[in-house]
């Protein structure tokens, strides 16, 4: 038997993850807590929801109850050790890293800021070298006060350099910043705590970011 999960109302998602009422097979789950920033996470929601039914229905032994099921959506990060995807790295000022690396990851980023925060960011941003980093960097260009290019130090990246060519090429601001953690350091000094930052790009960049921020999944 395969179960089917739909949304029954419409996600809402904050800093803290997102939550909404889902349903699958006639059972309803009223705000169901889940530990994941972006409304776009309802699908990824739903397809758990669907794949735990399905599975508790071909075994007794897989089944799981509601509570167990809140408890995981809700601690999804501490359970998992899932991060890099829209994760909070700090708050004063307000950090988001995200690990998104190819266009059609950027642009379900660029949807979920823009549901977190109807301002500009300040961007730090690199990419190993056979990555489309021009349309991603396009797709970035609404939301951007200011692109701070970097380089991680995994041998894939690529110079930060052909970055900011791109962007001067389509008039975007930007800077050429060198590393992560002086990219990092230098959209802290010039922001004034008025912008929010946003560090994206590749596993690479968020990865040095967090151990640049001391932040631990």
């Amino acid at each position: 038997q395969a179960f089917r999960a739909t949304t029954v109302s419409d996600a809402v998602s904050d800093l803290e993850g997102l939550a909404g009422d889902f349903e699958i097979d006639g059972k309803v789950f009223r705000k169901l807590h889940v530990g994941a920033i972006g409304r776009y996470q309802a699908g990824n929601a739903r397809i758990a929801l669907q794949a735990l039914g399905t599975l508790g229905a071909v075994r007794e032994q897989f089944r799981v109850g509601d509570g167990a099921i809140r408890r995981g959506f809700s601690s999804l990060k501490r359970l998992t050790g899932f991060s890099g995807r829209l994760q909070l790295l700090g708050r004063e000022p307000l950090i988001i890293a995200d690990v998104a690396h190819n266009p059609d990851g950027t642009r379900a980023l660029v949807g979920a800021l823009r549901e977190l925060h109807t301002g500009k960011f300040r961007i730090v941003f690199g990419v190993v070298r056979d990555k489309e980093f021009g349309p991603m960097i396009d797709l970035l260009r609404p939301v951007a006060r200011m692109f701070y290019f970097v380089r991680a130090g995994a041998a894939r990246s690529r110079d930060p350099r052909d970055l900011v060519g791109h962007s001067h090429l389509r008039q975007c601001p930007a800077l050429l910043a060198g590393t992560v953690d002086r990219g990092i350091r230098q959209a802290i000094g010039e922001n004034g705590g008025r912008d929010p930052i946003l560090i994206t790009g590749s596993h690479y960049v968020v990865g040095e970011a967090m151990q640049a921020l001391h932040v631990t999944v």
